[in-house]
């Protein structure tokens, strides 16, 4: 389909809503989406338990010595953030890495990925301090931040510009303890391009 025809079309599906309608959702699009006072109080509540500052005052959220970059200011990144939390760092935060199979099966109904760890008899699939991390999809570094916090070297790949500017802040901010390499590229079967 040529552009012309496109714009037809989409001219066509548009004409019901009426233009004002178009210009409502356009202005409201624009606009900072309003939180709701539980969702002021629940972010306000995770930054009172994580957030940290540094000597020289500058913040960071410190996930149990796994440190990312204070995010607060981007509501997205914010928001994704205390989700990814569940899968991430609740197992490091609240039960010190304890990944055992009891735990994990019942926590994984309520997670929304899964823990990033398991543990049953001699079958452990956890980080653990020299070990080699591929990272792939790294988005701001959640998983690079645990895993250098458990002193693992982890090659941290994100091809998204903007996520990979924060991932390059949490590798700066985790290089005393475990290694990160951020690698601007993705991962997948086949040749670059879209």
């Amino acid at each position: 389909m040529n552009t012309k025809t496109f714009i037809k079309k989409a001219i066509k599906a548009l004409v019901p809503y009426g233009i004002i309608a178009l210009r409502r959702r356009v202005l409201r699009m624009k606009q900072k989406p309003e939180l709701s006072e539980f969702e002021l109080h629940r972010i306000k509540a995770f930054k009172d338990i994580f957030l940290k500052k540094d000597i020289n005052g500058k913040q960071y959220f410190d996930f149990n010595r796994a440190l990312m970059p204070d995010v607060s200011d981007d509501m997205g990144i914010m928001n994704t953030l205390m989700h990814v939390f569940n899968d991430t760092f609740m197992f490091h935060c609240l039960f010190n890495d304890k990944y055992d199979k009891s735990a994990v099966e019942i926590l994984d109904l309520y997670m929304p990925e899964g823990p990033y760890g398991y543990k049953d008899g001699s079958f452990d699939v956890t980080v653990h301090k020299g070990d080699l991390v591929i990272d792939a999809g790294a988005w701001c570094g959640d998983f690079s931040a645990y895993s250098a916090s458990k002193n693992a070297t982890v090659y941290a790949f994100e091809p998204t510009s903007s996520t990979f500017a924060w991932l390059e802040k949490t590798a700066e901010l985790n290089r005393d303890s475990g290694k990160i390499i951020p690698v601007k590229l993705g991962l997948g079967i086949g040749g670059g391009g879209g």
